[in-house]
Order: structure tokens, then sequence, then C-alpha cells
């Protein structure tokens, strides 16, 4: 088998992909599918990995997988080992100290090539969905490539053996190619965030390229030249088209992730002196494609930064700054970094020693990744421990004598540390219905039934997260007053009878309108004494005329739901909690001496929504409950109260502290439950 030769227009193919990614992170209009410049990598490194394997078992009938591993060692390690630190350092002086802690743990999966497993985890995770971006995000594609290559070498080293090898590569590869296609259209369709950051999902893109670097010979030999000849320029359209036509909203890697990875494929399937590669081989491109790998690790981190430092979302100008500084850097890498190490004659000589110096650089990421994150900041309040007396009411008064306390108190609950894992018990127990398809059935509902659970008497909680967060309370009430509560809630689904997008998922939430259906019918079945319905409107939704769902839209979707729900049930609306000013712990975790920095005006609390929901419940002939007392004093709204922290994200409201409010909020609905014709079962 011929080898597979150094094609200079790859580096050109590579630079118009990295341009294409940085483009897209920087928010450049034409480049919402940048993206796909991932996917060009990944048929590239199938390829060109599979060309040299495939050339050493036909050179010496064998693998030398000291040799392969210290080739990649010297090839990706030592650049990746400086960003790594780089973006450690600079992340210690710029991000909130709550949120060093995870630029560690990212810093410790991205030194053992699992930073892809985290990442996918954490989006899926609903819960932490919504934190910044990580500084470490752009390594997922390299820890997908690392994985490939543990076992790459050694599936086609036993492919390759005996007589007719690469017809039997041919078809393992094509066997690994079309089970990986399946996985990806599957974990697409059922968990999107797998399916973009997992190898299973990602192998059939690398594999095409094991194919064509497999099938060199009989390209060369019995493709025709015309074909050749069209096939580059055909691919390159089907790479732009990718680039131009995709968008964050499709669903990746499906069906459409064939475009621009069959597109790189038939841009190597080319003749080299074709018009398209020569193209290809322009110096500029040349130049980008050869520090494609150092500006792609450098970009990300410096547009994240940038953005952390300017306190503004990514994109825009500042990013495109960033991305110009990161290419100086890339370039300063390449020269002074990267090829020596890669061309080092005694590293090259000596494959063990590529080796000792990967695992050597691997072994100090981790300790020192691991020891930050074990020796982080201990984020404990300078205040006094404070005992409160629980069953004093939260006045006004109280909420706005609380927003002034500076000092965050030793004993806050829950800590700064615990609070991103401090959920309702109903996420605990499965209870709120996370982003698929979520059976509302009578086996649901007996799990998920919480207070007094054999009463007679019922109230059943709908909603989304922001209706789930009140459950401790009601569970609370319930437990205190003799009623049982039933939780009707699934995460990112508001209760308006709107079409929503749904950012993880990449495309229409039609599980949310299957699910608001299920529960408006499993109320009927319920009978129960009392609805508690409540979400948020921080959702992409759409109108009528698909665009985006304004006022009007919204009032009219709440209330074709709030009139379904009390046509079957005396039901109430409980009106959606302000939103603090930005993540709350982490704002803590950077004023712990000065906690005012973190709270919020009352006069700033946004009410566009509040008469939203005025004017459904009105329509829908609905008692309306707000909430904003209870988060709120007359004049200020604080972050902590008491020994309490108010808020454990950005939206949502502290377990703790939703108990401690339960009484209040059972007055409140009780007097709305009055107003709908309820019997009493709150107080």
């Amino acid at each position: 088998m011929p080898p597979v030769r150094y094609r200079p227009e790859i580096d050109g193919l590579r630079a118009l992909a990295v341009v294409a990614v940085v483009a897209y992170h920087a928010g450049v209009p034409g480049f919402g599918g940048g993206f796909v410049g991932v996917d060009v990598f990944f048929v590239l490194s199938g390829f060109l990995i599979t060309g040299l394997l495939a050339d050493e078992v036909r050179r010496s009938g064998r693998v030398s997988l000291a040799g392969f591993y210290g080739r990649r060692a010297r090839r990706l390690l030592p650049v990746a080992a400086l960003v790594t630190a780089a973006t450690v350092a600079v992340g210690w002086w710029v991000l909130a100290p709550l949120d060093r802690r995870d630029l560690a743990a990212d810093a410790l999966a991205t030194s053992t090539f699992t930073v892809n497993l985290r990442l996918a985890a954490q989006q899926a995770d609903y819960l932490r969905a919504d934190l910044d971006p990580s500084a470490f995000q752009q390594f997922w594609s390299l820890a997908v490539e690392e994985q490939f290559y543990l076992v790459w070498p050694v599936l086609l080293w036993a492919a390759l053996r005996g007589v007719g090898p690469r017809r039997r590569a041919a078809v393992v590869v094509g066997v690994v190619v079309a089970a990986s296609f399946v996985v990806a259209l599957w974990w697409s369709a059922v968990a999107p965030t797998w399916a973009f950051y997992a190898l299973p999902a990602r192998a059939w893109q690398l594999g095409l390229g094991a194919l064509l670097a497999l099938g060199w010979p009989v390209v060369e030999a019995r493709v025709p030249a015309s074909v050749r000849a069209v096939a580059p320029p055909a691919g390159l359209a089907l790479v732009a088209a990718a680039v131009v036509g995709a968008s964050s909203a499709t669903v990746w890697p499906g069906w459409w992730a064939l475009v621009p990875t069959l597109g790189t494929v038939l841009v190597l399937l080319g003749a080299p002196t074709g018009r398209v590669p020569m193209a290809l081989r322009a110096g500029p491109l040349e130049w980008v494609g050869r520090r494609s790998y150092a500006w792609y690790l450098w970009h990300w981190p410096a547009m994240v930064f940038v953005a952390v430092a300017l306190d503004r979302d990514l994109g825009g100008p500042p990013a495109l700054a960033a991305a110009a500084l990161s290419l100086v850097l890339a370039h300063l890498t390449f020269t002074h970094l990267e090829e020596p190490v890669r061309r080092a004659p005694r590293l090259v000589a000596a494959p063990r020693a590529s080796l000792a110096l990967g695992l050597g650089v691997t072994v100090v990421l981790v300790v020192v990744s691991a020891t930050l994150l074990a020796t982080g900041p201990a984020l404990r309040g300078p205040g006094a421990e404070v005992e409160e007396v629980v069953a004093t009411p939260l006045d006004p008064e109280a909420l706005d004598r609380a927003a002034l306390v500076e000092q965050v108190p030793a004993n806050l609950t829950p800590s700064l540390l615990g609070a991103r894992s401090d959920a309702p018990a109903v996420f605990r127990d499965g209870c709120n219905g996370d982003l698929g398809a979520t059976p509302v059935d009578d086996a649901r509902i007996e799990r998920c039934t919480y207070g007094a659970t054999g009463a007679g008497a019922t109230v059943v909680l709908v909603g989304d997260s922001h209706a789930a967060q009140w459950a401790p309370a009601l569970d609370r009430l319930g437990r205190e007053h003799g009623f049982r509560l039933v939780v009707l809630t699934k995460s990112a689904c508001p209760i308006a009878d709107l079409p929503v997008e749904n950012r993880l998922l990449g495309r229409p939430y039609r599980e949310c309108a299957d699910w608001r259906d299920a529960a408006v019918a499993a109320v009927g079945d319920l009978a129960p004494d009392l609805v508690v319905a409540t979400s948020t409107n921080h959702y992409e939704a759409s109108g009528p005329d698909g665009g985006p769902a304004g006022a009007a839209e919204w009032s009219e979707g709440l209330t074709t739901t709030l009139a379904a729900l009390g046509a079957r049930a005396p039901t109430v609306l409980l009106g959606d909690t302000p939103y603090p000013r930005g993540d709350v712990p982490a704002c803590l975790s950077e004023h712990l001496s000065s906690a005012t920095a973190c709270t919020l005006d009352r006069g700033q609390v946004p009410f566009d929504y509040a008469r939203v929901e005025a004017q459904a419940a009105a329509d829908a002939g609905v008692p309306l409950v707000p909430t904003v007392d209870l988060a709120c004093g007359l004049q200020r709204c604080p972050v902590v109260v008491g020994r309490h922290l108010v808020y454990r994200d950005a939206s949502h409201l502290a377990t703790p502290y939703v108990e401690r409010v339960a009484p209040q909020l059972g007055a409140l609905l009780d007097a709305g439950a009055a107003r709908a014709g309820a019997r009493r079962v709150l107080g």
C-alpha cells in the first residue's frame, strides 16, 4: 500500500476550518455554522493518522505503539500544556473565586483528556447548563481525538495483518463508521449533548477519513481524473454551505453533519494539481493552517476572559480583538514550542523519550489541577454566625434591613460551595421532568407525592423549574396542614401554551408541549382541591408568525393553559420570582465583606412579565398570587437574609430560604385559593 504523502493543501483546508470556528465563536455574521470546522478536523485526523499507520504496517508489518504515541505526544501535548497552564493562571486572576473551582476541575478533566465527557454531563444537567462557558471548552475535540488514538492503532494493526489487509481493514472501519453514525442519529434525538461531545457519536467522521486513506490506492488507480477534478470544488461548496446554513439550532451531529463531513472527503479526494488544491496551497492559507492547532486552543480562553473582564456576553468586536491577539500567541507558540519540540532530533530518534515528555507534562498538570481543586478558597463569610428564630415572619422592613448587611455570615445556608448542588428533593427523586419525554402516569404521580401523602385533600404543583423551587415549601405546608402535594414539573418548559426552542436540545421543544397537555389531563383525573401553577418566561418562544413571541402572545398562551386548568380544578397563578443581578453565589464569593454589591433595588426589578401574568390571570378568571414580596422589601431585594442564601444561582431560590418563607407563601396561597373558590387547605 503506497504511503499517503504530505499534501500542503491540507494545511489550507485546516486554515479555512479554524477561521470558521473562530468566526463562529466571535459571532461574525454568515458563520452561524462555523462550528463545522471541527468536523473538518476530525476527517483530516482520521485520514492522516490512518494513512501513516497503514504505511507503517506495509513497510514493517507492525505498528510501533511507542513511535505512534511518541509522535502524538510531541505534536499535541506541549502546546496543550502551555495553553492549559496559561488559562488557569489568567482565570485565577479574572474569575470569581467560586468559578475558580470549576476552572480547576475543567483543567483536571482537560489534562486527563476527559473534558468532553465533563462538558456533556454538565450541559445535560439542567441545573448546571446555564453556567458561564468553560474556558477549556475548546479542548473537547482534542479529548475526542485522544480517546480515538487510544484504540485506533491496535484496531488497525489487527485488521491490516495477513492476506488482503486493505479490504479487511476497510470492512472493519466501515462497520465502525456505520455503528457510530447510528449512535450519532440516536443520541442527537435523545441525548444531544452526548451526541455532540462523545467519541461514539463522532467516530464515524474520523472513520470516513480513515476509509479514504485505506482506499487511496484505489483512488489513484481507478477514480477517473474528471471525478478527481470536480470533487474538491464540490466538497468545498458543501463545507461552505454548512458554515453558512447550519446554526446552533441545527441537530448535530445528525443527518446534516454529513454535509461538511462528505465535503471534506471530496476535497481530499481531488488530485493535488487541481485548481482548488492549488488555491489551498496559497501562502497565507498554508501559514494559518500550520498554526491552526495553536490558534484553535488559544482563541477560546482569550475570548472568554475578554468577555469576563468587560462584563459582557461573548462575541462582537472584543471577541475579534481577542481572536487577533490569540493568532499572535499561536504564531509564537508554533515557532518557539510546537515546531522545535516536534522536530527535536533527540526526541524523534527516541520515541520513549517523547512518551516520557508527554507523561511528565500530563502528570504535572494533573497534580497542579488537583491541588488547586482541593485547596481552593474556602469561601466562608467573615460575618458572625447567625442564630435565627425561623418562626419570625419576614416582613418588608426585615428584608430591607437584610439587604444592608455587608458581611456574609460564616454559617451561610447553603454555603457558597454547596449552592450549585442545592436542589429540591423533586430533582433527586426524579420528579422534575428532564429534557426528554416525561410520562405523566399513575406510577409517576404516586412516586412524586409529598406532604401528608395519605391525606384526602390534594394540591397539585404545575410548571417548570421555577415551580419546582417551591416544592419544599409546599411539602412543609402539606405536612403541617394535612394535604398531599403532587408535583408535575418539567425543566425548561413554561406553562404558557407556546412553541419554545430548547437551547440544549438545539431544536423545538416538542416534549414540552406533550408534557403540558399530559399535565392538564392529569389534573382533570386527580380532581385536586387546588392547582398552583407557575413558570418563568425566559425562553425562546415563537409567535404565530414564526417570530419571537411578544407580551400579547405570552399572555394568550398563558391564558390558554390557565383556563384549561381552571376548568378542571380551582387554580391560582403563582407569580414568577424576581431575577437577581447575575449569579448570586459567584457574586458573593467576590464580595464576602460587601454583599450589598450583589443586591438589587426593588425599582430595578423588571415587571413586564408580571403585567403579562396579571392580564392572563384576569382573562382566564384565575387569581394571581405575586411572590415579589417574598424576596424583596419595599426598597431592596437582599441576597442573604439572616443565615439564608436567597438564590442558589442566577434565578432559582435556594431550598432553605424557600422553606423559611413557607408560612408567608401559605398565607398568600390561602387567600388566592379563597378567591378561586377552593376550600381551605393551606392554613
